[in-house]
């Protein structure tokens, strides 16, 4: 070291305390708690050294790596000084002194809630004030350190870095007060209420939990005080960047219970727009208090747009999700609300969790013994509907709809059902599809798959069973869809022929457009071809109606009858086969026929009649003392109770023998008009005809009507002694046993759903509907059900 670098070595060493002293003044002016001898001794040597090889480097010049390698130095110790006093004069001061306002200060009874608001509010606020007072404080002295190290510009950057503010919120916040979590979490809800208050959108628990017990003359003083309160102590937050350290937490906690009280209040709103509303919402009451409580800063424009985005987004996503089923149920008119979910549904995650709650909520709700073969039609044809709307691919149907229509295929009626809904008079989704031109133009190229091959083509979505052809998963008409459950259309065909038939017969007139339009309408969706046989029966109707009145202008004055008999002449080749049974008929009935085949060869000389007597309808009219009733029935029903017209009483073997029928069958004809109140049994096994109306009670019009003539009419394929072998088969003190256990605990149901669950729990019992029929009617008689609307219950 050469002598004018021995000379600076040791000025620097004589001044080293008074450097040291200096320092310390600055930056520790308002410390009380000095550093220990020790540990002053370890910094004055640290500094010390750095400071002899700074000055130790004046002298080589040309070794400028070398200074500022040793001036790099120096100032590093000097920072490292400078910095250690700063922290040791926040941990010293600033911490207890803001602590102390919060424990020292205390607290009013806990069931006043008003008081322990006002509390919580002047609390914070003069917290906060002594903690923004510290840090300024802290500020002013820590200019002046950046002063004093403008001497040794290495020093200056280095000082710099330090962030007063940043390391108040450490020091301070490191180890907080046990109750200052509850603290700031109540108080921000305070906040939010004092808002809220100004734009009357304060929920109703918060309220009753806020201001339960102060008067209605001090709510606005309370919101006047926590007002300010918040104001206050949001600005020192937000000016000292505290917002991170004590406040995120419970504003994020406090936007999750205001985003699920919305998203209760949209449940079972499905008419209106609620993801527009819930933007509206965002924009109207949270949105201006995060930016009251985070201040102006893209940082809170951040969490706004994410809060409309994704947060309220996903919540109304999963309760729309958790509602669809009900959702689907009411469609069209939620129409708006399966928009909404469309626009929610932005992950496949949210796509496979609507894909498994729907259809867990399709097996609880509807597929399952109770439900009505046409309610699960209806709601499927919902389904198909909503589900289009919210995913145009089609997975999303195709997946949920999977077990729907597995099921569907294993009920037995739902071919009728479908074909019922089709034609029938009444209202159905089904029957506005049939006469939706469009689609029944459009119905070959819809189950087919060859749009894949257009210029139009687009990848199979993810998730697609790649089983089913794309055009079943993309076409809209819902007809294709129930026909593809089975397959082939030609199942469809033969239950509309069959359904064709009853309703043909059933007629009391020749009167057939309506059936004209279905069967055209038809043609259109299966082909001509498949319905030649469905044209035939109506054409045989037409000719009916102009063949009757040409044969019976031919027939003698003497057997025509005073009531009028229409015949209706059928194709026997195109026609379903019926069930024919003996069926009596009075004298002049038989003498009628007779003239009418006999004029019949005459005009049709190539063609034979050879009559169905029990098929058809006769509309009858039973004289009583007191008046008349009027009953629409078949022919066995009609030809059972005119015997007694020619004798009253009757015993059961006698009415066998005059009906030339089973017991089993007379029995079951009995029960039609006992079920009517028109006959009654007493004693046993003897029946009479009530002489008055008046006798006759309520009539329980309907209980059975329907099915006993179905029964003894048009039933296809079917012969009576099967129908007597199956009745002797049935258990009736077990069939009674499930019926009344289901009327218990159900209340009253219709026959269809009855014998639906005891095909499920009692599949070893011997029973059809047409033996489950007179079963109830049976029960009926017995008095131990009654019957009501179609629907049985027990009798009490």
């Amino acid at each position: 070291m050469s002598a004018l670098a021995a000379s600076i070595a040791a000025q620097a060493a004589s001044r080293l305390p008074a450097v040291l002293e200096h320092c310390r003044s600055i930056v520790a002016s308002a410390s009380s708690s000095p550093s220990s001898p020790s540990t002053l001794v370890l910094e004055q040597q640290r500094l010390g050294a750095a400071i002899q090889a700074y000055f130790g480097c004046a002298d080589a010049a040309d070794d400028r790596q070398r200074r500022a390698s040793a001036e790099a130095v120096l100032a590093g110790t000097l920072a490292d000084l400078i910095l250690s006093e700063c922290r040791e004069s926040l941990r010293a001061q600033a911490a207890p002194a803001f602590w102390a306002v919060l424990a020292n200060t205390p607290q009013p009874d806990q069931s006043n809630s008003g008081a322990i608001a006002t509390w919580l509010a002047k609390n914070m606020q003069a917290a906060f004030a002594v903690l923004e007072a510290s840090i300024a404080a802290h500020e002013t002295l820590f200019e002046a350190v950046l002063d004093f190290a403008q001497s040794i510009p290495s020093l200056s950057a280095a000082i710099r870095a330090f962030n007063v503010n940043t390391e108040a919120g450490a020091i301070v916040f490191a180890r907080p007060l046990p109750e200052f979590a509850a603290m700031v979490e109540q108080f921000v809800t305070l906040s939010y209420w004092a808002h809220a208050v100004v734009h009357d959108d304060v929920p109703n628990d918060w309220h009753k939990r806020i201001c339960d017990d102060v008067p209605e003359e001090a709510i606005e003083a309370l919101q006047q005080a926590v007002g300010a309160a918040t104001a206050a102590v949001f600005s020192v937050c937000q000016r000292r960047k505290l917002q991170h350290r004590v406040l995120m937490p419970f504003v994020l906690s406090q936007l999750d219970i205001l985003v699920k009280a919305q998203t209760e209040a949209m449940a079972n709103l499905f008419a209106d727009s609620c993801h527009e509303a819930a933007g509206q919402w965002i924009d109207t009451y949270p949105a201006p208090w995060l930016r009251h409580v985070l201040g102006e800063s893209d940082e809170c424009d951040q969490l706004i747009s994410y809060l409309k985005t994704q947060w309220l987004s996903q919540s109304l996503a999963a309760l729309r999700t958790t509602e669809l089923f009900d959702i689907i149920v009411d469609y069209p008119e939620s129409a708006n609300a399966l928009s909404d979910l469309r626009a929610l549904l932005i992950h496949p995650q949210q796509r496979a969790a609507l894909v498994q709650t729907l259809r867990a909520s399709f097996e609880r709700r509807l597929l399952h013994p109770g439900a009505n073969t046409p309610d699960i039609l209806t709601q499927y044809i919902s389904a198909i509907r909503a589900l289009r709307q919210l995913d145009e691919s089609g997975v999303i149907l195709e997946q949920v709809c999977a077990p729907v229509r597995e099921y569907l295929f294993g009920r037995e009626d739902t071919i009728r059902c479908i074909v019922s809904s089709l034609v029938d008079d009444a209202e159905s989704d089904l029957r506005d599809e049939l006469a939706n031109t469009n689609a029944s133009a459009n119905a070959d190229s819809d189950v087919s798959d060859t749009e894949d091959a257009t210029d139009s083509w687009n990848p199979v979505p993810l998730n697609a069973d790649l089983t089913q052809p794309s055009s079943l998963r993309k076409t809209s008409d819902i007809i294709s869809l129930l026909i593809s459950i089975y397959g082939s259309k030609e199942r469809f065909v033969d239950e509309y022929r069959a359904l064709l038939s009853d309703r043909l017969i059933s007629t009391l007139s020749y009167d057939i457009d309506k059936e004209l339009r279905n069967l055209e309408l038809l043609k259109l969706r299966f082909g001509e071809a498949n319905m030649l046989f469905s044209e035939v029966m109506l054409r045989d109707i037409t000719e009916s109606k102009r063949n009757n009145t040409s044969v019976q202008e031919r027939m003698p004055e003497s057997v025509k009858l005073d009531f009028p008999l229409n015949v209706i002449i059928l194709s026997r080749l195109y026609w379903p086969n019926f069930k024919t049974e003996p069926t009596p008929l009075p004298k002049p009935v038989e003498d009628f026929m007779k003239a009418y085949e006999a004029a019949f060869e005459i005009l049709k000389p190539t063609r034979a009649l050879h009559w169905k007597h029990s098929v058809g309808i006769v509309t009858i009219s039973l004289d009583f003392e007191d008046g008349e009733l009027e009953f629409s029935v078949a022919p066995a029903m009609a030809s059972l109770i005119m015997l007694f017209e020619r004798d009253d009483p009757w015993t059961l073997g006698e009415l066998v023998e005059a009906t030339e029928s089973s017991t089993a069958v007379v029995r079951k004809r009995l029960a039609f008009w006992i079920a009517q109140r028109v006959v009654i049994e007493s004693p046993a096994d003897t029946f009479s005809v009530i002489s008055k109306i008046a006798d006759q009670g309520v009539p329980l019009q309907g209980i059975d009507a329907d099915s006993d003539e179905e029964d003894a009419l048009h039933n296809i394929d079917g012969e009576a002694g099967e129908e007597a072998e199956g009745d002797e088969e049935l258990d009736v003190t077990q069939c009674f046993m499930f019926v009344s256990m289901m009327l218990t605990n159900l209340g009253s149901l219709p026959a269809d759903r009855m014998l639906t669950m005891m095909g499920m729990y009692a599949p070893t019992m011997p029973i059809d509907d047409r033996s489950f029929r007179r079963f109830l009617s049976n029960m009926v008689a017995d008095g131990k059900l009654a019957t009501s609307g179609g629907e049985y219950q027990l009798v009490k």
